[in-house]
């Protein structure tokens, strides 16, 4: 009876640190995907400046900055990554093909 009362203790305390991890996991990507939205957002404000003003070489580490993030992407949005603090869609998910284009 005593070994029962361990083990069920052991496999709640098991499951407790395995679902807060999971949960931290979770907020995690969430605010990274929110400051790379943050980033790509400032960096095509910046291009779109660069552009007006003809300064093409602003205007392609612009371009090659967003197209770096652009290849990070999908890593952002693993399934099951929504929650108070992300805008993100499940429709993200429902069309995983038509999003990952």
């Amino acid at each position: 009876m005593v070994q029962h009362k361990f083990l069920s203790a052991g496999l709640f305390v098991l499951l407790s640190l395995f679902i807060s991890t999971q949960l931290f996991a979770q907020a995690d990507v969430i605010k990274k995907r929110k400051e790379l939205m943050k980033a790509n957002s400032a960096a095509n404000k910046a291009l779109k400046k660069a552009f007006a003003m003809e300064d093409y070489a602003t205007v392609q580490a612009k371009a090659e900055f967003i197209s770096e993030n652009a290849a990070m992407m999908l890593d952002l949005f693993p399934k099951g990554s929504t929650g108070e603090d992300s805008r993100a869609k499940a429709a993200i998910w429902e069309k995983w093909d038509e999003f990952g284009k």
